[in-house]
């Protein structure tokens, strides 16, 4: 499957124009909430990793899980972990990875 990101190497939800493509891998990566997004879609947590910039997004369903599990490292306002790639409806994601 391939993920689409933007030319600054942001993900990107939907496929815009002048995308890039790139093949899925899993990343580790310590994120922190930005903002949430619930226009006409699913809600849309939309994360930045603290190290790189990068901004990433994750569904509501797989923050829910996420946060549930016993093997994510929470720490203050940041999470760090082994992430992986999804596409649900359309929509890509990011998803914690056990």
């Amino acid at each position: 499957m391939l993920i689409p990101f933007d030319k600054n190497g942001n993900m990107l939800i939907y496929p815009e124009n002048n995308v890039i493509w790139k093949d899925r891998y899993p990343f580790f990566a310590t994120i922190t909430y930005i903002e949430t997004l619930c226009y006409n879609r699913p809600i849309v947590f939309m994360l930045q990793d603290i190290n790189t910039k990068i901004i990433y997004y994750m569904g509501a369903p797989e923050m829910d899980m996420m946060l549930k599990n016993k093997n994510v490292n929470v720490n203050k306002d940041t999470i760090t972990g082994t992430f992986e790639f999804y596409k649900n409806n359309g929509i890509y994601g990011i998803k914690f990875k056990n």
